[in-house]
């Protein structure tokens, strides 16, 4: 039995010896049999399988791992990283709801229905290791999110506002049309998750598996990344049969990509008054650049959708 394969019922306790990789790959490994193998009940049954609670987690090794084995300018940089995870957790969880209504199919709903509380947990994740290995001692976890609010980068602030609210304000007003479905999707279950977080994840997640340190974060951190493998291959799925159901869709996946992208490419740049990095705990910006726009391109070809031709000249000139 591979890796791969036991990950998808690994306890909450042993999750963090697993490389990052192949977690990415229990991602890729179901994509590659195509978007639509795997039905919405098995996503739901999976939902199932994999339970995990923040509260079985230990941060007592993470806090004295942050305060005895990171170097300072490590921790600055952690801090801002960090942040990113833990506000665009907590947005989602409040942004997600009006997929729920829109979504064409009960099974589909039903599925979204666990993707919000997925999200929930996933910011009481980072609430709990704020709290427990950082030392943050605000009384809510509305008033630690505003501590870190200024770590937020240009990126995430347009890409979680505008770009990803743009879309569900409209579906809030009732616009449940397949094109409106279709562009959410591609925000969040394609760019957000799909490439920028599973991203992050990877690199920072790497980094503490190389140095044998923060195992509460890993494991916490590497469920979340399990978590998001089955989102993602709901959205890929969805996107594939709108694409058969209407091909006119692959323009709109175009465009919406061609909106949030630009954001995306910000995301992971430092905040506001602090000037990056060339390299950062191992990976630089470039390394996830690279890697976040191979793994959209992984994406695309799943779902039977060309890159855009702008991308291909791109390439081609490089």
């Amino acid at each position: 039995m591979t890796a791969i394969d036991t990950i998808d019922t690994a306890a909450i306790e042993r999750l963090g010896d697993y490389a990052p990789d192949d977690v990415i790959a229990a991602v890729d490994g179901v994509l590659s049999q195509g978007a639509g193998a795997v039905s919405y009940v098995e996503l739901y049954h999976r939902w199932e399988r994999q339970q995990w609670r923040t509260e079985d987690l230990d941060f007592a090794p993470d806090a004295r791992d942050w305060q005895e084995r990171l170097l300072d300018p490590q921790r600055r940089q952690l801090m801002w990283f960090m942040a990113l995870f833990f506000h665009g957790e907590e947005r989602v969880a409040m942004e997600l709801t009006p997929f729920i209504d829109a979504a064409p199919t009960p099974d589909q709903q039903i599925f979204l229905t666990t993707q919000v509380v997925d999200e929930a947990r996933h910011a009481r994740f980072f609430d709990k290791f704020y709290r427990e290995a950082l030392g943050f001692t605000e009384p809510t976890i509305g008033d630690r999110l505003a501590a870190v609010k200024d770590q937020l980068s240009g990126g995430f602030t347009e890409l979680f506002g505008p770009v990803l609210t743009g879309v569900t304000n409209r579906m809030r007003r009732g616009d449940h049309s397949l094109e409106t479905f279709v562009r959410g999707i591609v925000t969040y279950h394609l760019t957000i998750e799909g490439v920028v977080a599973l991203s992050g994840q990877r690199h920072v997640l790497q980094f503490f598996r190389e140095q044998g340190m923060m195992p509460g974060f890993r494991n916490g951190f590497t469920a979340v990344a399990r978590d998001e493998s089955r989102h993602v291959n709901f959205g890929m799925k969805f996107l594939k049969e709108a694409v058969a159901e209407e091909p006119r869709m692959i323009a709109v996946i175009h465009d919406q990509l061609a909106i949030a992208i630009p954001a995306a490419n910000r995301i992971f740049d430092p905040p506001p008054g602090e000037n990056g990095p060339g390299e950062m705990l191992g990976f630089t910006m470039g390394d996830l650049h690279a890697y976040g726009f191979e793994t959209l391109q992984k994406r695309l070809h799943s779902i039977d959708v060309p890159p855009p031709f702008h991308w291909k000249r791109e390439v081609a000139a490089a």
